[in-house]
């Protein structure tokens, strides 16, 4: 994840900037990898709602997936799914 992290922080930017979009070309080979980067962050999004976490007033996990989801929902949620919407398609 923290290279995948690393490849977004770095070279997207670089990427939406100086990369030129043919018309009626079709998808390269770097859309398909962003694509890939992009599914590999929607799962862990999925994982992020059923993974433990540790309360920190008690430091014991918390292992309710409701409580475990609703901590999700309310902190780093919103952010994530923005991470993973795929701008390349939206041109």
């Amino acid at each position: 994840m923290i290279f995948l992290l690393l490849y977004v922080a770095i070279l997207m930017p670089y990427n939406v900037c100086f990369h030129q979009v043919v018309p009626d070309a079709g998808m390269s080979n770097q859309d398909y990898f962003d694509f890939a980067v992009d599914l590999l962050f929607g799962v862990d999004i999925i994982v992020n709602f059923i993974s433990a976490y540790e309360d920190d007033a008690t430091g014991i996990p918390v292992i309710n997936p409701k409580v475990i989801s609703n901590n999700y929902v309310s902190s780093w949620f919103l952010f994530d799914l923005i991470a993973i919407i795929p701008f390349s398609l939206l041109e």
